[in-house]
């Protein structure tokens, strides 16, 4: 299983209303009961973008995720290491 991170272009996100966000978490969480091995983990909301984290197997069934709820995938990219502030001290 991997991580990636999903830029989703959307103008004017941080402007969606609390009924709008909940019905695109429910339609992704939707089409996720229906892809095994498909986990959200969070998303990240900008004035103009959502960043999501997602493990799957791989990229292309993140896009097909993207694909089955009509919400943007404009950029997934795989995560290939982690880096935090504990690693400062040793």
């Amino acid at each position: 299983m991997s991580t990636f991170i999903v830029e989703r272009h959307m103008p004017g996100a941080a402007d969606l209303t609390p009924e709008q966000a909940q019905a695109f978490t429910r339609r992704s969480l939707c089409v996720i009961e229906q892809m095994p091995g498909v986990r959200w983990d969070r998303s990240y909301v900008t004035q103009d973008a959502v960043f999501c984290i997602y493990e799957a197997p791989d990229a292309g069934t993140v896009a097909e995720h993207a694909r089955r709820t009509e919400i943007p995938a404009d950029v997934v990219t795989e995560v290939r290491a982690v880096v935090d502030p504990a690693q400062a001290s040793g």
